[in-house]
């Protein structure tokens, strides 16, 4: 309510500004973002709803201005048990449609392997749509090639199929095209 805003005096305050996304986000059917969170049923906790000062209570003020709020089961509501201060990268490993790769017995998500491998996010997930898997997602550039038989560099290979080697190259290592598509003259994304 108004009386509440001018109340606490922080209507200006980052803070201020997420608590109010958060409720448009679920109860305002005309936001662009609604069918994301009110639309699948997440709800804000009753005190949080009603006032500012609840949540801010709860929350306590954003460490810095490259955090935001962060709903840890994505799939649960807004309360103080299931929310934190998040950054943009700690979020993108807490999305719904966060791909899972199992490497050794170890489970991440694609984006913080990729990382961790030092490999561009496109390049592993682009291996992972072309059906690469585990650890094959992030190994570091391919060099030689075995197909039908014949194993050989890419330079030789370049010169059986008449592709050039950086093509073969950025087919593989950067598109994560399969081995036969690679090598075929004339083939496309």
């Amino acid at each position: 309510s108004r009386t509440a805003s001018i109340k606490h005096g922080k209507t200006e305050t980052p803070e201020y500004e997420i608590w109010i996304g958060m409720r448009t986000r679920c109860y305002n059917k005309k936001c662009k973002a609604f069918k994301y969170y009110g639309g699948r049923g997440i709800e804000i906790c009753e005190g949080w709803r009603e006032s500012f000062e609840n949540f801010l209570s709860d929350m306590g003020a954003r460490p810095s201005k490259y955090h935001s709020i962060d709903r840890i089961d994505c799939n649960g509501n807004y309360e103080p048990s299931n929310c934190r201060w998040a950054t943009q990268k700690e979020q993108a490993n807490n999305k719904r449609n966060n791909v899972m790769v199992t490497i050794d017995g170890v489970t991440k998500t694609l984006s913080a392997w990729a990382h961790e491998f030092c490999v561009q996010i496109p390049t592993a997930s682009l291996r992972y749509k072309n059906g690469y898997r585990g650890i094959d997602l992030f190994r570091s550039t391919i060099t030689q090639i075995s197909h039908d038989g014949i194993t050989d560099t890419i330079s030789g290979w370049s010169k059986r199929t008449g592709i050039k080697p950086s093509t073969i190259s950025q087919r593989i290592n950067n598109y994560g095209w399969s081995i036969h598509k690679s090598l075929t003259k004339g083939a496309s994304l």
